[in-house]
């Protein structure tokens, strides 16, 4: 959920797939004009997890890292799931967390 202050440690991002699905991918993108305002907030420190159910913050998570700028590229094990929560995990007090485009590898699980 975000509000408007600096990145904090309860801050947190999901995507609903509507139904299950293989997801083994992250990609943030700031986009590639360093003169937009929020060309720098990108993740400080980030969680991911995948879960079946909604807001599912005690999730454990299946990567965590460091973001970058312009691109924080996230490589998960393959992971079944109907959400992706992306959770920023450190206090930027200097920038905000923003997203302007983010991507994901997805896939239909494989039939058991």
């Amino acid at each position: 959920m975000f509000e408007g202050k600096f990145a904090g440690r309860d801050e947190w991002f999901q995507v609903d797939w509507g139904l299950p699905l293989s997801v083994s991918h992250v990609s943030l993108d700031q986009g590639a004009d360093a003169a937009v305002q929020s060309y720098e907030d990108f993740p400080r420190q980030y969680e991911v997890a995948v879960s079946d159910s909604p807001e599912d913050l005690t999730s454990p998570a299946l990567a965590s890292g460091v973001g970058t700028f312009p691109i924080t590229e996230i490589q998960l094990p393959e992971t079944v799931g109907r959400y992706v929560l992306l959770r920023q995990t450190t206090v930027a007090m200097a920038y905000w967390w923003s997203i302007h485009e983010i991507r994901l590898d997805v896939r239909y699980p494989s039939a058991p």
